[in-house]
């Protein structure tokens, strides 16, 4: 064999070996985003605001304030269609924006005169750190959509999520149990926010190693504006640029009165919240994440997306079985509802990606950045939307109050025993959660006119993934049976 046949023949190994090993970095760089990022959204942060004397009806600016992010999206997606180095764009972005948070946890040490003003100043950072990291976001997926293979984006990103649910399951945890011992002080909210900031910049800098493979000196796009009138007029989008829009509403009003609702109805210390709203639903969210992305591999993403609403459309409610006494059986079925947000996560994302690519070739279905960035910015508009919308319901009806009780009466033959099965406290926060409800409706809806001619039916899908649901309980519930017998074979050998 000559020496260029030698040479032809490794090349297809050496490419291999160097895409595992950017794959790997890119799941190694998750572990540290996640940390950054579940901090950000977890009890750490909720308490800071709280340290900051944020006044209620700011919960809902501070909702809305995720939603904004978003819609730096779309300068980010003119910038790369404009000018091209998504990869550079990318560090810049995403640096600063994380970083952001060092600057956040000090801002009580920093202006110790204008305790006043720590909250505005929190709310303008927090704007300040969602614009930077949301305009990187076309970019990344452009960039992501061109380094990963499309036949294992389902399988590898469950992987990448199972990674970060432990990251997410180390960080709560820690979280919690300094803001126990540190008992809510000031100084240990500062020092979770600083640490977070720092993991963050780490997830960037692992993005050093994968280089960025598409052309040196891409085509410039001469008319960019125009390119965003393309995911506008195609009538196969639209469908889920409706569905963003009315989940999005939804998120916004359940991720900002959710965790108030914990705080001041159920009245939760910061261990119980990262306990019960982050430890353990990571938990179990790591479990069943890897069958999610293999059944998106299997039968298709929009079936999967139909059924992880279907999962998520009771949640509302299950907040409203919990009360201050007990949490059961609310909690467990919001337990049962994060086989839903695992389906969600994953399908979407999937989704997005294999709008991103770069590579305009006729067997992809779309491509560019361009449909990422519009359904962002829609996605961001219901998301302000559904902040505001519970910010007006918190100011009108915060004194709202309900009490009702569920009670049976036990016939006896000399007097009747009458015991209560349930009792709740409503307030307002019924209210918005009975309207997210009806905003998860209209997001099915429209998910259900989803068009995917490579997916498999609804009734198909759910019974494939009943199936894998039962193999992989199956198979984690004799693991240890297997394990005896392992052991058992290695110690004792029957005569012939």
């Amino acid at each position: 064999m000559s020496f260029t046949d030698t040479v032809n023949t490794l090349q297809p190994r050496t490419r291999a070996a160097e895409l595992n090993r950017q794959l790997w970095w890119i799941l190694v760089a998750w572990i540290f985003g996640a940390w950054w990022l579940w901090t950000m959204q977890g009890a750490a942060v909720e308490i800071f605001k709280k340290q900051l004397n944020t006044p209620t009806w700011a919960f809902g600016l501070f909702g809305a304030m995720v939603f904004v992010g978003p819609l730096a999206q779309l300068p980010g997606s003119l910038f790369i269609e404009k000018f091209g180095h998504r990869r550079a764009f990318f560090f810049v972005v995403l640096i600063a924006g994380r970083l952001a948070w060092v600057l956040i946890g000090l801002i009580p040490w920093l202006l110790p005169g204008l305790d006043a003003w720590w909250w505005v100043i929190f709310l303008l950072l927090f704007g300040v750190s969602r614009l930077l990291n949301d305009s990187g976001g076309p970019p990344w997926l452009n960039w992501m959509s061109d380094v990963i293979p499309r036949r294992i984006r389902g399988t590898y990103f469950a992987e990448r999520n199972r990674w970060g649910l432990a990251a997410s399951l180390a960080a709560t945890t820690f979280a919690g149990v300094v803001l126990y011992l540190a008992d809510n002080a000031l100084w240990a909210t500062t020092f979770l926010l600083i640490l977070a900031g720092i993991m963050g910049t780490i997830d960037i800098l692992c993005f050093l190693v994968v280089p960025d493979p598409g052309p040196k000196h891409p085509r410039r796009n001469p008319a960019p504006l125009r390119s965003l009138l393309v995911p506008l007029l195609d009538r196969e989008f639209r469908p889920f640029l409706g569905y963003g829009f009315f989940f999005a509403m939804s998120a916004s009003m359940m991720g900002a009165y959710g965790f108030h609702y914990a705080i001041f109805v159920l009245e939760w210390d910061s261990f119980s919240l990262n306990v019960f709203l982050l430890a353990i639903p990571f938990a179990f969210k790591f479990l069943i994440t890897p069958v999610w992305g293999a059944v998106v591999d299997k039968v298709g993403k929009r079936p999967v997306l139909i059924m992880g609403q279907l999962l998520l459309l009771p949640v509302p409610v299950n907040w409203l079985l919990m009360s201050h006494d007990s949490i059961w059986p609310g909690y467990f079925l919001v337990l049962v509802a994060n086989l839903g947000w695992a389906a969600i996560e994953i399908s979407s994302f999937n989704i997005i990606l294999d709008l991103s690519g770069s590579a305009r070739k006729p067997h992809h279905q779309r491509a560019g950045s361009a449909y990422p960035a519009i359904n962002a910015v829609v996605s961001a508009t219901g998301g302000i939307l559904g902040g505001l919308i519970g910010l007006v319901y918190a100011i009108n009806f915060e004194g709202f109050h309900y009490s009702f009780t569920v009670s049976s009466v036990l016939n006896d033959v000399d007097t009747n025993v009458e015991s209560t099965l349930f009792e709740s406290q409503l307030t307002f926060h019924a209210l918005i959660f009975a309207l997210a409800i009806l905003l998860r409706i209209t997001a099915l809806l429209f998910s259900i006119q989803l068009h995917e001619p490579r997916s498999q039916g609804t009734r198909e899908a759910m019974a494939f993934t009943t199936s894998a649901f039962y193999s992989n309980i199956r198979g984690g519930l004799l693991a240890p049976t297997r394990m005896a017998g392992r052991i058992l074979e290695a110690s004792y050998r029957l005569r012939r």
